[in-house]
């Protein structure tokens, strides 16, 4: 479960990082 939430946590993080561009 932890191991899902930091997965979860980054993916998100590196759309943004994509749409902020």
């Amino acid at each position: 479960n932890i191991e899902n939430n930091h997965f979860s946590g980054w993916i998100p993080s590196e759309l943004k990082n994509i749409n902020n561009i």
